[in-house]
């Protein structure tokens, strides 16, 4: 025996349930029945509880919505358009609103898309009859909306203005829905966005813009709130994440240079006591460095965090250090020394320097990154006195290249154990030179004959000023 629920539903739920999507799952009326006609929908959700709800509207002016259903036939069709089940209930009450009534009968043995039939006899407030009215529909899954993804930043500053990019998506793909979104922390809802509209199988993207006025990790929740029609499942209506809230920056000053080179060098040369060398070397290297000076006295530990974008494209991670410990200290009187020495990578380093000079306190905050890859050959031999003949080569291949050609951006937060950050973004602009040397020389002091040749491609540049916040 199928399981029955008789359920009232508000003016307010009456007039939002039309604005799911027309078609299978909304029943439309058989022909024009005055002075009312007859709606269904049947929505089923995660439970497999189905809610079909049957709407009688006022088609004639003058007439009030009908608030008595004399009797109601509901049949269950199957797949294969076979009935089966039938069911029939008498004095049924319909909930009345603004030229509008209707009902909700629940149901737990209904399968997606098969076909409900309807039957009603509305009573006619006015005249007394009995208005016979006919819809069928489809069943459908309710919309099923879900928080796809957010897209925020790790890390903020404080009163920094964060904007927090919120996808949301509709799974089962049978209806759409309108949508409440809002976004919370621990204290409640900060920002709400109503009427989201997302179509059956549909994405949207809302974006929350805010600030935050005190350091430390804030943890928001995205919550999808109100669902019309109501939501397939609300399990996965919420999502949550975290960003990191950090003093604001205080600007200092910087230096930053970077040599990049590709080259191919080599020279060959006789002397008169017959000796003579060929040394070739090809290849490219390539350094990087930045200083920061900070008029203050950092408290260890201390996290290091830069970011770089090489000729305008996307800023990556350069540096992420947390945590750095001294590695050694000095103290002598009123004098205090602190460093440390970190490694990142192959041979990228970050060095900090702590000095008070009794009372007079500053730090350096430096990043220094080498990389290289060449092949190295040289043969030498002596011919007089039974000579000898020596040969070596080697490939040499070490740290990871930046490879800039016009620019180089950095943003660098330094933060000490009070929780104060220093940095801000520094740049430089590159220039490109080609060069070709070479050296030809005969009987030159105690040469027989010299050749000297190096040509290549060198980028450079470097900078300093104040970082901008």
């Amino acid at each position: 025996m199928n399981r029955i629920i008789l359920t009232l539903l508000t003016c307010l739920a009456f007039m939002l349930t039309p604005l799911s999507h027309a078609g299978p799952g909304k029943g439309k009326s058989h022909g024009t029945v005055k002075p009312f006609s007859l709606s269904v929908t049947a929505m089923q959700d995660i439970n497999e509880v189905t809610d079909v709800t049957l709407t009688t509207d006022v088609e004639m002016t003058g007439f009030s919505p009908a608030d008595l259903a004399k009797h109601v036939q509901m049949k269950s069709i199957d797949s294969d358009g076979n009935l089966r089940w039938t069911q029939n209930y008498k004095e049924v009450a319909l909930e009345t609103g603004d030229g509008s009534s209707q009902v909700t009968l629940s149901y737990d043995d209904m399968s997606r898309y098969q076909e409900v039939r309807i039957k009603l006899q509305a009573q006619n407030q006015q005249t007394v009859n009995t208005e016979v009215l006919k819809s069928s529909t489809q069943v459908l899954l309710r919309p099923d909306m879900t928080v796809d993804r957010v897209d925020a930043q790790e890390s903020v500053r404080i009163d920094e203005v964060v904007n927090i990019a919120v996808f949301i998506k509709e799974l089962n793909g049978d209806l759409g829905a309108i949508n409440s979104v809002s976004l919370s922390d621990l204290d409640g809802i900060i920002d709400s966005v109503g009427e989201v509209v997302v179509d059956a199988n549909g994405d949207a993207g809302i974006i929350f813009s805010v600030a935050f006025s005190e350091a430390g990790t804030q943890t928001l929740t995205v919550n999808i709130d109100e669902v019309v029609p109501r939501d397939f499942d609300t399990g996965n209506n919420q999502f949550s994440f975290t960003i990191d809230v950090v003093n604001q920056i205080e600007t200092v000053q910087y230096y930053m240079s970077y040599y990049w080179n590709d080259f191919n060098y080599h020279y060959d040369y006789a002397s008169i006591y017959g000796y003579r060398q060929v040394y070739d070397q090809q290849g490219q290297s390539e350094s990087f460095y930045q200083q920061l000076y900070i008029n203050e006295h950092m408290e260890f530990p201390i996290d290091v965090h830069m970011t770089m974008s090489v000729d305008g494209g996307a800023d990556v991670d350069f540096i992420d250090l947390q945590n750095i410990q001294p590695t050694y200290s000095y103290q002598y009187g009123c004098y205090d020394y602190e460093n440390s020495s970190t490694q990142v990578g192959d041979n990228t380093w970050v060095y900090v320097y702590n000095y008070d000079y009794c009372g007079s306190n500053y730090s350096y905050v430096y990043v220094s990154s080498y990389a290289a890859d060449y092949v190295y050959y040289s043969r030498s031999w002596y011919s007089y006195w039974g000579g000898y003949n020596y040969e070596y080569n080697y490939h040499y291949d070490y740290g990871d290249f930046i490879n800039a050609k016009e620019s180089i951006t950095t943003y660098t937060q330094v933060t000490d154990d009070t929780g104060q950050t220093w940095g801000g973004e520094a740049s430089i602009s590159l220039t490109e030179t080609p060069y070709d040397y070479s050296y030809d020389y005969s009987y030159y002091y105690y040469y027989l004959w010299y050749h000297y040749s190096d040509h290549g491609v060198r980028v450079n540049g470097y900078g300093y000023g104040m970082t901008a916040p």
